[in-house]
């Protein structure tokens, strides 16, 4: 049996690719990890995450490297690629702050409107569909919140839109598509204990079914999206 020593995971990302964590901290960079010694036999698992911003059909390619490091090099032992070809989610889900699909920063005491696009991308019909928007975060101003076609509940945090207060989620048709939205008011005295962690509110969006779509039944059918909006204050000094 062989041990080998000193190893090295090199993960080469496609154009586009973002980062956003993964279940081990890089040695490097976002994409060079110790593995250090290894028994022969053995396996291992890193879990990577990020977001692919590339086109519906398009392939992003992936490649990793494990071997030794000679400086910014790995003398790779073995290698593998791998393609990932991006579809449609079988629903979609996307949060619109002020209806942009920019990144939104939002000032303190300010009013902040969202649509929620969602879509049917299933070629099923829908039934009895349900958009759950839940918010983390102590940034709001909870008693300014506003909904259109739908229910806040204050103790969950979240708002619920379903076929009882909002009709066209009865039966979604294929390819079917719109628009929902709410409202709220960043509270205005937002403590900065540490001004080095600004404050950031984080909405999370979820859209399903309320019965299981024929053809799809052992599928996961959800849609989802988050996003993050930064908050920024004020701040005042007066002299004495």
């Amino acid at each position: 049996d062989t041990k080998l020593t000193n190893l090295f995971l090199r993960v080469d990302y496609p154009t586009g690719f973002e980062y956003k964590s993964s279940d081990r901290k890089p040695a490097e960079k976002n994409n060079l990890w110790e593995i250090g010694d290894l028994e022969s036999g053995k396996e291992g698992l890193i879990q990577i995450f990020g977001i692919v911003n590339d086109s519906i059909g398009g392939v992003s390619n992936f490649g990793a490297s494990v071997g030794s490091r000679s400086g910014d090099d790995i003398l790779s032992l073995d290698e593998t690629t791998s393609a990932l070809a991006l579809r449609l989610p079988h629903l979609g889900v996307e949060i619109l702050p002020n209806g942009e699909r920019e990144k939104y920063i939002a000032s303190a005491g300010e009013e902040v409107s969202f649509l929620v696009e969602w879509k049917n991308n299933l070629p099923e019909i829908m039934e009895n569909a349900s958009l759950e928007v839940v918010f983390s975060g102590d940034a709001i101003d909870f008693s300014s919140v506003r909904v259109r076609d739908g229910s806040f509940i204050l103790k969950d945090k979240k708002i619920i839109w379903n076929p009882s207060s909002y009709k066209d989620f009865s039966s979604v048709l294929p390819g079917s598509s719109g628009f929902t939205g709410f409202s709220f008011k960043i509270k205005k005295d937002i403590s900065l204990h540490n001004i080095a962690k600004n404050p950031v509110l984080r909405v999370q969006a979820s859209f399903k079914p309320g019965k299981s779509v024929p053809g799809f039944e052992e599928v996961g059918v959800l849609g989802e999206d988050e996003i993050e909006i930064p908050i920024s204050s004020v701040i005042q000094f007066s002299q004495k």
